[in-house]
């Protein structure tokens, strides 16, 4: 009897030392367990090593190419494609929407054409402006007109304008932007000059300094991607302030000459429209060339004299300008009825 149990006791030892099974990961990791559970997605085992003690283990399918066990048999899994997981959010092309509130208590949001903004300063200069000297040669001839012989000499001066702008822009669908511009445009002191010499003693003198205030509104439009080369044209509302003297001295047929003088200081109101055309350099795109070719109306009437006369000054007529412009990204956080997609 003794030797009968302890037969049993060397066969059931022998089938305990045996029973292991053996999990292979598909990096090739051997892990010696007892399977507990082969599911759909996951294996459930045991740690040989501590079979009273282990906890339960899960592994995913996806982690194991094989199981050999214990008794001889396998299980071989093929390899499985891992689990898709959800695309990311697409990042909308601008940051900002447009809210509509619904008369059901919706809300509905659609993206905004709004893709950035922009500020900029920019220096000019005009070496051709719409000073018309024909106005001021007619006048002198005129006032002139009834002294004695002798050859009238006139001088003009020049006009060359210089223009400092500052203006913001609202950058649509990357390629149309729309712009506010305020430009302050001067000139060299008594740019406007002219003189009439007679050969009696008779002459006339003008000088004029003005400089103009203008409110402009530009659109662009980039020829490319990148915005780099940009044309468009503006429109302007201009305030034109001018100051200065004309003293004249003639005789009249007499022998006594008569000195008269006036003096300018007005302001009058005009507008202008130009072609403009920008082009930015540079891989941050600050610094650009700038070009505009237009139209300017403005007229400085008549000035108050003794004798009622004065020279007028035509600035109706062309006007050309070229310089710099620096350009610097802002928040664009001009959106009616918006809010940023980022909070």
């Amino acid at each position: 009897m003794k030797t009968l149990i302890c037969l049993l006791t060397l066969i059931t030892g022998i089938k305990i030392a045996t029973a292991q099974d053996t999990i292979i990961q598909t990096d090739g990791t051997k892990t010696i367990a007892v399977v507990q559970e082969v599911g759909t997605s996951e294996i459930k085992y045991k740690k040989y090593a501590t079979l009273q003690s282990s906890p339960v283990y899960d592994i995913s399918k996806y982690q194991v190419s094989a199981i050999h066990y214990a008794d001889g048999t396998n299980d071989a899994f093929p390899a499985l494609a891992p689990i898709p997981q959800p695309a990311p959010a697409p990042i909308p092309q601008s940051t900002y929407v447009t809210t509509t509130y619904n008369p059901d208590g919706t809300v509905t949001t659609t993206p905004s054409n709004l893709t950035g903004a922009t500020i900029y300063y920019s220096a000019v200069v005009s070496p051709l402006t719409p000073y018309d000297n024909r106005s001021i040669n007619d006048y002198f001839q005129n006032r002139f007109s009834q002294e004695g012989n002798g050859t009238i000499k006139l001088s003009n001066g020049n006009t060359e304008m210089y223009n400092f702008a500052m203006g913001g822009s609202l950058i649509f669908n990357k390629q149309n932007n729309w712009s506010y511009e305020f430009q302050f445009e001067t000139a060299p002191p008594a740019a406007i000059h002219d003189t009439a010499n007679y050969a009696n003693g008779a002459s006339g003198n003008l000088a004029i300094s003005y400089f103009c205030l203008n409110d402009a509104l530009q659109y662009l439009r980039g020829t490319d991607t990148s915005n780099r080369f940009q044309i468009g044209g503006e429109l302007s509302a201009d305030i034109g302030i001018f100051s200065g003297t004309e003293h004249d001295i003639t005789y009249e047929g007499g022998s006594y000459p008569t000195t008269n003088s006036v003096l300018y200081d007005g302001m009058q109101f005009g507008w202008h429209a130009a072609a403009v055309a920008k082009y930015f350099v540079g891989k941050s795109k600050n610094l650009g060339f700038e070009m505009k070719l237009g139209y300017r109306n403005m007229y400085l009437k008549q000035a108050n004299e003794f004798d009622g006369t004065g020279s007028p000054v035509n600035f109706n007529g062309l006007m050309f300008s070229m310089g710099l412009t620096l350009q610097f990204k802002a928040q664009a956080t001009v959106c009616v009825n918006c809010y940023d997609y980022n909070g």
